[in-house]
């Protein structure tokens, strides 16, 4: 399987093409500054809606596991709007990109899309971010969901990288 991992050249993304590379799939290793050290190398800024699909349209993913994101919680409440777009607009682009290549996409998110009042969320609980991170994380599930079949992709909140 050919499978594009965003934001490979993160600690999350590092290590899932450390496991796909062991299990023999051909792996592209997207980044936006730093160049992972693992896969077929691929720079690629998501929040460019043209560049994402003509990347697209060249590498013919099976799969994209997306765990590129603006993690940095407190940069995210000083500069909202470079929070949506990398969390947010760039997760659509990559969804309408996916739609056009019949691509599966998994989103990494977060718990942050709950308040934390409660604990043990799941899938079926209701979000209720608490900042503009968890706003933004929302925001890119909403976009993944609104672009693509419910069969085209899965979210996975993770909690503590």
């Amino acid at each position: 399987m050919k499978i594009l991992v965003t934001g490979a050249s993160g600690l999350l993304g590092n290590r899932l093409v450390d496991l796909a590379l062991q299990r023999g799939h051909e792996i592209i290793s997207s980044y936006k500054d730093h160049i992972p050290v693992r896969g077929k190398p691929l720079a690629l800024d998501l929040t460019q809606a043209n560049v994402v699909m003509n990347a697209f349209s060249k590498v013919h993913p099976d799969a994209i596991v997306n765990t590129a994101a603006m993690t940095d919680v407190d940069k995210c409440e000083l500069e909202p709007e470079a929070a949506f777009a990398a969390n947010a607009a760039s997760v659509a682009n990559l969804a309408r990109a996916a739609k056009e290549m019949d691509s599966f996409v998994v989103q990494v998110s977060t718990d942050y899309v709950f308040d934390g009042e409660r604990g043990s969320y799941s899938e079926h609980d209701e979000p209720r971010p608490v900042n503009k991170y968890g706003e933004s994380k929302l925001a890119g599930e909403n976009a993944l969901k609104d672009e693509l079949d419910e069969e085209m992709w899965s979210i996975a909140r993770s909690s503590v990288v």
